[in-house]
Order: structure tokens, then C-alpha cells, then sequence
């Protein structure tokens, strides 16, 4: 019997988890696996291979959800049987995942994928060696037993010891040499699975990593954005104090912390995107002689927060109404619907909990409002929005932006269309020569 998988996930690590859990328990003459970033190239691959036998597939990628793979597959009547990998379950979703195989849930991915395969059946056959990425290696920074290197499909040579560190170094010798795969022992690999769960979860579970792992996964762009800007050390501190004790108070509260939880299992991006607003506030604020620690803190909690009745990425990166009515047509009804009453569901919510401090509903509320007037939910113009709100707001796209183009510099482009929109008048008159600065970096 020979199976062909194909696994579906934007995140790299995880389709690294799911394919070294495969191949350690499936023979690689009886299994042959495809990988792909984004419902786009998966529904390209499954149109020009009608032998896969499996979809194992994430819920909220760039460039489309897992519920569109699904919904190609059955209109398509494609043979391929679908397995939702994901914190959701197909119960969670029932109108996105209908007629759903099975589900692998997120964090306890290998422990899943090994029931998975055993519940195939699958005739018992010995392999000698199971290839596991360098990436894995690299994330797990220690060997967790012996390491060959193939050399034929008889030779493996020993290159690392149990507990041997794997190195930046040792990732890109062997990245560089273009070897992608090294290998441990079947019994090893399966020794990791289960006795080591916990290194899968760290690697899988990246919407649980502390505040200061968080910094690290951002440190690049935040640190550039700090050179840009000229932060004062006492600044960058007070900034960096702000998200802890915002990330403190989501984590004390269990509906908040499920909240952002879902939020964050659509990757990096959001708190990517909340931690740079949360700097832009602050810079804002200090250039205009606004600031102070209670306004800071609301704004930070505010970028936290701000989406959290939301569930599709393509949505977080909208930068105003007007380019959501532009590109609706990309959304589904539900996921249209879901977009406008966000900033009420948002208000809603946070009215509940009597430690999130006044204000912050108000400027959540107001995220989408534009300076014409034709923003929502409450159509407020240029001159009605609160100066607060106003930095809120112009934080957030440009925020967007520096995302999109991967650098804080290089956005006078951005700053020119919001200028035709009017994020130059009214209360936000103030604020947006500041933010202008950035385009003469």
C-alpha cells in the first residue's frame, strides 16, 4: 500500500512536526508526503494529483482558509480524505468543516498524527533510520539521541551525539550544503514522540511563549523601528513594561486569555502587529507631549485587544472600510458580518470585566471609523473622533504597513494614500506629520 499525504500549514514548524511524526511510524517506501503553505497551493496540488490520499490541513492561513481546501475537495469530488489541524475542532466549525475525516488538535500535534496512523491499520514494517528536518533540530537546539547523515540508501555515518548541540551554525553548514534531512533511529524517533512530547509542544504552541520569547521573535523589526524613531532607553523600557502588564492582565483572566488564545493561533502576525502599534502609540504620544502611563497603557491594551472577536487573518490586515468593501467580495457572508460587528462585539466584551480600565472600549470601538464620515459602526468624522482614538487608529495602518513591506522604512507610499483619505485633518492633524517623519527616514 502506498499513501501520498498532503499537509497544509502556513508555519513551517508544524508541517516539519506532522512530517517527522509521519515517517516514523509509516515506511518511506509506502509513504509519500506533499507540503504546502496556503490553501491557494494546495488546491493546486490536489486538482493536478487525484492520488492523495489524506489532507491534513490548518483553519486560518494567508492566502485562504482550510475550510476552502475542504469545500474544492467535495465540490470537486476529490478521493483525498480531510483532517482539520488546528486549537478548532470540525464541532467548533460546523458550517466551515462539514464531512470532515478526522481532526489533529493543536498543540498536541504528534501525539495525534501516531493515532491517526495507527488508526490506518497499517501492516507493522521496521525501518532502520527516520528522517527529521534540520529545522526540528535546530528548535529542539540539542540532539535528542545519535544523528546520522545519509550517504547511501545502505550508509549512515554518525555526525551527532545524544545531547550534542545543534547550532546556528550547524543549521546553515548543513542549509547551505543543501542537505534538509538528517536521521535518527526508529526507535528514537518514536522515543521523542512520546517521551518528549513537551519539545513538540514548544514548537508548536507558539501562542503560549512568555513575553520575553515574545521580543525575541520580534526583535528584528522592533529593533529597527526603535533606530527609526530614536527611542530613549527609559522609553523602550516603560513600552516594553506596558505589553508585559497587558499580557499579564489577558493571562490572569480566563475568558480574556481564551479569547486571545484564538486570536493567536493564527500565527506570529497579531502580536507582530499589537506589539509594533504599541510602540508607534508611544512615540506618538511622547513627540506631541501627550503622554502619560495611563494613556499608554490603555492604547497598549487597546492593540491587544482590538481584535478579538475575529477569526480570519485576511481580515486583521484590513486597513480601512473602504478596502474592506473593495475586497468583501474575497469574504464569505459569515466572515463580512463578522468584520463589521467586530469593534461592537469587541465594546461588548470588554464591558464585562471590571479591571479593564474606562476608555479602551471607546477607542476599540472607533478602530474603523475614517475621516470622511462613511467609516463604522458610528460614522464619526475627522472632527468627531476623539484625539486618542485618532492615534489609535493612524498607529494601527501604519502599523499594518510596516508589516507588509517587512521594515519601518520606506512608507511615505502608505502615508500619501491615507493622506487622500484625510488621516491628515481634523484630530488627526496633529498626529500625522509625526507619523510623517517616517517617511524621511
Amino acid at each position: 500500500m502506498h499513501l501520498k499525504i498532503l499537509i497544509v500549514d502556513d508555519e513551517e514548524d508544524i508541517l516539519d512536526i506532522i512530517e517527522f511524526t509521519l515517517n516514523s511510524f509509516i515506511p518511506d517506501k509506502e509513504i509519500e508526503i506533499l507540503k504546502a503553505s496556503n490553501a491557494n497551493s494546495a488546491i493546486n496540488l490536489l486538482t493536478n494529483d487525484l492520488s492523495i490520499n489524506y489532507t491534513i490541513c490548518d483553519h486560518n492561513m494567508p492566502g485562504g482558509k482550510g475550510s476552502e481546501v475542504l469545500s474544492f475537495i467535495l465540490k470537486s469530488n476529490h478521493q483525498t480524505k480531510f483532517l482539520l489541524c488546528s486549537t478548532y475542532t470540525p464541532q467548533d466549525l460546523p458550517n466551515e468543516y462539514p464531512n470532515c475525516f478526522s481532526y489533529i488538535q493543536k498543540p498536541d500535534i504528534a501525539l495525534h498524527v501516531e493515532k491517526f496512523v495507527k488508526s490506518m491499520s497499517l501492516p507493522k514494517t521496521e525501518r532502520l533510520y527516520c528522517p527529521i528536518s534540520i529545522n526540528i533540530l535546530h528548535l529542539l537546539g540539542n540532539a535528542p539521541a545519535e544523528i546520522y547523515i545519509k550517504l547511501s540508501d545502505q550508509k549512515y555515518l554518525q555526525c551527532l551525539s545524544q545531547d550534542d548541540i545543534f547550532s546556528d551554525n550547524d543549521f546553515e553548514k548543513y542549509k547551505s550544503k543543501n542537505v534538509r534531512y538528517l536521521y535518527l533511529s526508529q526507535t528514537s524517533a518514536h522515543d521523542l514522540i512520546r517521551s518528549t512530547e513537551k519539545s513538540f509542544l514548544i514548537i508548536s504552541e507558539k501562542e503560549k511563549l512568555s513575553f520575553d520569547e515574545k521580543v525575541l521573535i520580534n526583535h528584528q523589526i522592533i529593533s529597527e523601528l526603535i533606530k527609526v524613531v530614536g527611542f530613549n532607553t527609559a522609553t523602550e523600557t516603560i513600552v516594553k513594561k506596558n505589553i508585559a502588564h497587558t499580557l499579564n492582565c489577558i493571562g490572569k483572566n480566563p475568558e480574556l486569555n481564551k479569547a486571545w488564545n484564538l486570536i493567536h493561533s493564527m500565527g506570529d502576525y497579531p502580536s507582530k502587529l499589537y506589539m509594533i502599534q504599541s510602540y508607534l502609540c508611544a512615540f506618538v504620544l511622547e513627540k506631541l507631549k501627550w503622554y502619560s502611563d495611563a494613556t499608554q497603557f490603555k492604547l497598549t491594551l487597546a492593540s491587544f485587544l482590538q481584535d478579538i472577536s475575529l477569526n480570519n487573518l485576511n481580515l486583521l490586515k484590513i486597513y480601512h472600510y473602504q478596502e474592506f468593501l473593495e475586497k468583501k467580495d474575497q469574504f464569505s457572508s459569515i466572515d463580512q458580518k463578522n468584520f463589521i460587528d467586530h469593534p461592537i462585539k469587541a465594546k461588548s466584551f470588554l464591558e464585562q470585566f471590571k479591571e479593564i480600565p474606562p476608555d479602551i472600549d471607546r477607542i476599540i470601538l472607533d478602530q474603523h471609523e475614517m475621516p470622511d464620515g462613511n467609516g463604522f459602526p458610528r460614522g464619526l468624522k475627522a472632527t468627531q473622533i476623539s484625539p486618542i482614538s485618532a492615534v489609535f487608529i493612524l498607529t494601527g495602518m501604519v502599523s499594518k504597513a510596516i508589516l507588509e513591506i517587512g521594515s519601518p522604512q520606506g512608507l511615505g507610499f502608505y502615508l500619501e494614500r491615507f493622506k487622500t483619505l484625510g488621516y491628515n485633518k481634523g484630530h488627526y492633524k496633529e498626529i500625522f506629520p509625526v507619523i510623517n517623519l517616517f517617511s524621511k527616514s
